[in-house]
């Protein structure tokens, strides 16, 4: 190859580039609109796409009217998880409740002691490691309810020692607030106090079950009265029969009353001497499966929205009950199959207790499986 030819060839490969690259250019010219289609969803597909999946969809707001439940329960404490963590048993439940600062409280009602769920921490906050119960004041006999109020102290029916205990976050003291004095029916004494409850902190209502009747105190004057005690040539809506849990409703400042004889959970207004039924049998002798009625009441809880759930323990499930102004609506199974007995994560084995925290998540004690199930809050419009 000559000089001439070898000079020849770089020039050709010069000119072969700046042609493609003019082709290149021409086509982008003209189909430069396509190009930058093509150009954009590929950019969606591979950056937009994915950050729109990532994102949560933001649910409706809770409005009390939407709220419904998935059917199948998620296992949150059982006597294994007590066994591993603390080496412990865990007893029959008779009441679960969450603080201000959203952790779960259980009443151990057979190992007497009451026991706090502080993330993957159990600890007792009163009673015994052993088990024991007694009449000091460290000791509890047989407890069957619990009210937290707004500071966190924990109001307890100490129900065989016939007497209301209060635990004081701050100092951890625990002292008798009322039934200092002994089983009886006196004005300051109480019979197998089932359940309690405030409707500001200041007044305290008590389900005082040996004596049917309900007991209000004053925590700041001392000042105790009784209610709804059967008289003669009494209303059957004039006194309660065997009050075995009691709320309080914000929502209408009145206490919702369950009475474990008389098959039903009535309503009360204070300032009256007269109750009224939400659920249940008005003949106070009639227990049943319909969804009106209860075969052995354990426990109520009156949500925000003024809703009752009803621990419908025979009956194997939990009812609720949308607030009415006007009462006596049908109940609905929100978890639990009726009379059906089992351990799998959608049946109970005598289920005793219930709350909600604060997303309107569902929390049973279903007792004899020793376990407490929690059931997810789906928001999503309901028509009754």
């Amino acid at each position: 190859m000559d000089k001439k030819s070898s000079e020849k060839d770089p020039i050709d490969k010069d000119e072969e580039s700046k042609s493609l690259i003019q082709k290149i250019y021409s086509i982008i010219r003209e189909n430069w609109l396509p190009l930058l289609c093509a150009l954009i969803i590929s950019i969606i597909t591979i950056i937009v796409v994915p950050i729109i999946y990532s994102i949560k969809p933001t649910p409706p707001p809770n409005n009390g009217t939407n709220l419904e439940w998935n059917v199948t329960g998620i296992l949150y404490i059982d006597q294994y998880v007590m066994m591993n963590k603390i080496s412990l048993a865990l007893g029959e439940i008779s009441a679960l409740s969450f603080d201000q600062e959203s952790y779960l409280y259980i009443v151990d009602k057979t190992n007497h002691r009451i026991l706090k769920i502080e993330g993957d921490q159990i600890r007792i906050i009163v009673g015994h490691p052993n088990g024991t119960n007694g009449t000091d004041m460290t000791s509890l006999n047989f407890p069957n309810d619990i009210y937290i109020d707004q500071l966190n102290d924990i109001y307890i029916a100490d129900t065989e020692n016939h007497r209301i205990q209060l635990w004081k976050k701050e100092s951890s003291q625990i002292t008798t607030i009322f039934g200092k004095d002994g089983k009886g029916s006196g004005n300051n004494q109480l019979n197998r106090p089932m359940s309690v409850t405030t409707d500001n902190d200041v007044t305290i209502y008590i389900a005082d079950y040996g004596n049917d009747r309900i007991v209000s105190f004053n925590i700041n004057n001392s000042q105790a009265y009784t209610y709804l005690t059967k008289q003669d040539n009494q209303e059957r809506n004039q006194y309660v029969i065997t009050p075995i849990s009691i709320a309080y409703d914000s929502k209408t400042q009145t206490i919702v009353i369950a009475q474990e004889l008389g098959y039903n959970v009535i309503r009360w207004n204070t300032s009256s001497t007269y109750w009224t039924l939400i659920a249940g049998s008005a003949s106070s002798e009639l227990s049943g499966t319909s969804r009106t009625l209860f075969n052995k009441l354990r426990h109520i809880y009156v949500d925000r929205f003024g809703h009752l759930y009803v621990t419908d323990c025979f009956n194997q499930r939990i009812q609720f009950f949308k607030y009415s102004p006007n009462e006596l609506v049908k109940g609905r199974t929100i978890a639990g199959v009726i009379l059906a007995i089992g351990n799998n994560p959608y049946i109970f084995n005598n289920p005793t207790a219930m709350t909600l925290d604060r997303s309107e998540n569902l929390y049973v004690a279903d007792s004899l499986n020793y376990r407490v199930q929690s059931f997810e809050q789906q928001v999503k419009d309901i028509s009754f």
